[in-house]
């Protein structure tokens, strides 16, 4: 008899587990196993290196290195033995490496990184590879770029190899100027005018001893293909070319200590070939010329220059790029002129600043402040001021010229007022034409040093300087009730209120971003109006219609106005009827070179395209042309909204809004090619602004960099960084 089954109920377990890691716990093992290996505690192997005995674990090393591992997995007596001997290492390389086997941890140096390099290589530990190779990327520089650029070479290291060759372009000029200074030391300095002008650093910073060190960092230790790569690349950073021809110079004469005659001379023709003529001056190709007996034996490459040469007015093909001037955003501050490179976000400081002349008249713990700039055909202009001590003020009449192609700095006629904190506008009625406005500011009619913060006062004088005559003038405003009534409440403005020194700087700053000049006129931002007033050295006088901006809109600056922008306008004709429709026109972006154009005129830049065709039978034509207009912004930098004004149409295009919110007193805006660059930006980081740049291409914002706010140390308040645009040749 069956019996019935009875069902059982049985709780089920549950299946969750947590995988859990203890950190502690493993750090602790390998502290064990590392103790272990120095009491010698459970040790199966030893390595030997020049007689030193290194006790160790086999299941460590072969778990950290595959050539241990191959090692003890066959039959060798490596693994017979229990004993490991090493050729070609020192042992503090070996006891280095086993303490990064059993700890991870390792100390790398300038000195011992090659070492442990090639012992990671031998033993396989790539972990170890990649981190000695990240060390010497990262300390690339001018002492060992040869160096390493060779070591990268012979291993095969190809990210490294192509590190140190673009470090060796950006750095070429530099590298030849250690070239020349080790020849100094090694052998005779250079006895020519011409190459002993190249060097721009003192012949005496080395020593023989470190002339001898440094010399493995020489670019003549290149091999051929190496250098000839380097000197037929566009990317080669050199002031001028002459420095090309310097280097294959002497790289031929350390060629020559190991090859005969007729090899120097083939040498010679084959560098030859990668020198740009073109690149090089009148003056310098005359001395190849007159100085190269190599190239006098060689009659192709000497009709070669002699051809450069007679064409050298007209031939500007196969320039080298470094050589030609290019655009940088500058800033100048109270202790520094720095240059911004937009094509390798890169700030540098190559300019010197304050110029010798201020420094020598006066004393630099003292402050120089409250100058103005202005840039007029690529030169820079760096108008008036105040140089403070901690007790007294002294207001500057002074007028300083900078030259970015020469470098150097230069005096000029001082301004009939002294005045600081004012503000500069350039304007011109043709190429030879050229004045510097000067208008606002503060004054003083006293002559002595005054007294912090006292008797300043609103300017009432409008004063120009003509650049070809060095010579200023004062401005007749007495015939603009406009111009004159503006002056007079700024003034009474400041009179009424008695501010203190840091007010009276802020509202001047204020007033002067809302100036701009465009060729011979002056629009200022008032009252939500711009008034524009067209100048002559004799009078100022009103242009109208003024321009109302949008009641919705406030709180604007009248930014910097621009070189023209290109109009394509294309209009149909019907040919039968004689009727005109203007179809569309779209604009872009085109430097400035016609300087004598009227600002508000229209001038054709090039031949209009014509197009003839049939539409159901009516013949009809098509003519595209080109136009110029000047620009201008109106930026409210609180809200990040930036607008073109075309003066001669009266007519507001809206850009997209900034990424971020801008200083009113800090923002600058500038263009360069077919980018607008707005400065000021305040972001995240406390001490520091950023700067903005709008690609018209895609018609998007983006942060180019950030710089840091400067303070007066005396008053204590922010000071602005004069931003302008400068083309220059530096490297």
């Amino acid at each position: 008899m069956l019996s019935s089954s009875i069902p059982i109920m049985v709780e089920a377990q549950s299946t969750h587990t947590d995988q859990i890691y203890i950190e502690d716990f493993q750090s602790e093992k390998c502290e064990s196993l590392f103790k272990f290996r120095n009491e010698n505690l459970f040790t199966d192997v030893f390595i030997y290196v020049e007689g030193v005995e290194f006790p160790c674990h086999k299941v460590i090393l072969c778990a950290s290195s595959q050539y241990f591992q191959a090692m003890f997995s066959c039959d060798l007596k490596e693994s017979r033995h229990g004993k490991v001997f090493i050729e070609n290492m020192s042992p503090w390389t070996m006891k280095r490496l086993l303490d990064f086997i059993y700890t991870a941890k390792i100390e790398i140096s300038y000195e011992n990184v090659i070492e442990l390099f090639n012992a990671a290589v031998l033993f396989q530990l790539s972990k170890l590879v990649d981190k000695c190779i990240s060390y010497v990327k990262q300390n690339v520089d001018l002492s060992n770029c040869v160096e390493i650029y060779l070591f990268a070479s012979m291993h095969g290291l190809t990210d490294l190899h192509t590190h140190t060759y673009q470090f060796i372009l950006e750095n070429f000029r530099l590298l030849i100027d250690l070239t020349i200074d080790l020849y100094s030391k090694l052998t005779e300095p250079p006895c020519d005018n011409l190459f002993a002008q190249l060097n721009s650093r003192p012949m005496s910073n080395l020593t023989l001893e470190q002339a001898r060190e440094n010399f493995y960092s020489s670019f003549i230790r290149l091999d051929q293909k190496s250098f000839c790569n380097l000197l037929e690349s566009d990317q080669l950073n050199v002031k001028r070319e002459i420095y090309v021809y310097y280097s294959i110079m002497k790289w031929i004469e350390y060629q020559s200590q190991c090859n005969n005659q007729k090899e120097v001379s083939k040498l010679h023709e084959q560098l030859f070939k990668h020198l740009r003529l073109n690149s090089l001056s009148k003056e310098e190709l005359e001395f190849i010329l007159s100085n190269d007996k190599m190239l006098h034996q060689n009659e192709q490459l000497k009709q070669k220059v002699q051809l450069a040469l007679g064409d050298f007015e007209s031939s500007q093909e196969n320039i080298r790029p470094s050589t030609l001037p290019k655009d940088y955003i500058c800033s100048l501050a109270v202790d520094n002129f720095d240059l911004f490179d937009v094509s390798k976000s890169k700030w540098d400081r190559l300019v010197e600043w304050p110029p010798a002349q201020l420094k020598s008249e006066y004393e630099f713990e003292q402050m120089f402040d409250g100058y103005s700039v202005c840039t007029v055909n690529n030169v820079l202009y760096v108008i008036g001021g105040m140089v403070k001590k901690m007790d007294t003020t002294e207001l500057k009449n002074s007028v300083y010229r900078f030259d970015p192609v020469k470098n150097e700095w230069s005096s000029l006629s001082s301004m009939r007022t002294k005045r600081a904190f004012h503000h500069t506008i350039h304007l011109s009625k043709s190429k030879e034409q050229n004045y510097i406005l000067v208008m606002y500011g503060l004054t003083n009619d006293q002559e002595e040093d005054l007294e912090q913060g006292q008797f300043f006062k609103q300017s009432m004088t409008i004063e120009f300087y003509t650049i070809e005559r060095d010579e200023w003038k004062e401005v007749n405003i007495l015939n603009n009730s406009i111009l004159s009534h503006h002056l007079f409440s700024l003034y009474h403005r400041t009179e009424v209120h008695h501010f203190d020194l840091t007010t009276l700087v802020s509202f001047q700053i204020e007033q002067s971003k809302l100036v701009v000049g465009l060729k011979n006129l002056i629009y200022i931002l008032n009252d939500n109006c711009i008034h524009c007033f067209e100048f002559d050295e004799l009078n100022v006088n009103s242009y109208l219609p003024y321009f109302r901006l949008p009641k919705n809109l406030s709180g604007f600056v009248l930014a910097k106005a621009v070189s023209f922008k290109t109009a394509n306008i294309l209009t149909q004709f019907d040919m039968e009827s004689s009727g005109k429709k203007s179809l569309f026109s779209w604009y872009s972006d085109s430097e400035d070179k016609s300087p004598s154009m009227s600002s508000t005129s229209s001038n054709s830049l090039q031949s209009p395209t014509i197009h003839d065709y049939d539409e159901e039978g009516s013949c009809k034509r098509v003519i595209i042309r080109q136009e110029k207009e000047a620009l201008m912004f109106i930026l409210n930098p609180e809200q990040g909204l930036l607008y073109e004004f075309y003066p001669g149409k009266n007519k507001l295009l809206r850009l997209p809004n900034l990424i971020l919110k801008h200083d009113k007193f800090a923002s600058f805006v500038l263009k360069i090619k077919s980018q607008v660059i707005v400065t000021g930006g305040v972001g995240d980081e406390d001490g520091f602004f950023h700067i903005e740049s709008y690609d018209r291409d895609t018609r998007q914002w983006s942060v180019l960099t950030k710089y840091p706010v400067s303070v007066n140390k005396i008053e204590q308040y922010k000071m602005i960084n004069s931003f302008f645009r400068l083309k220059m040749s530096l490297v």
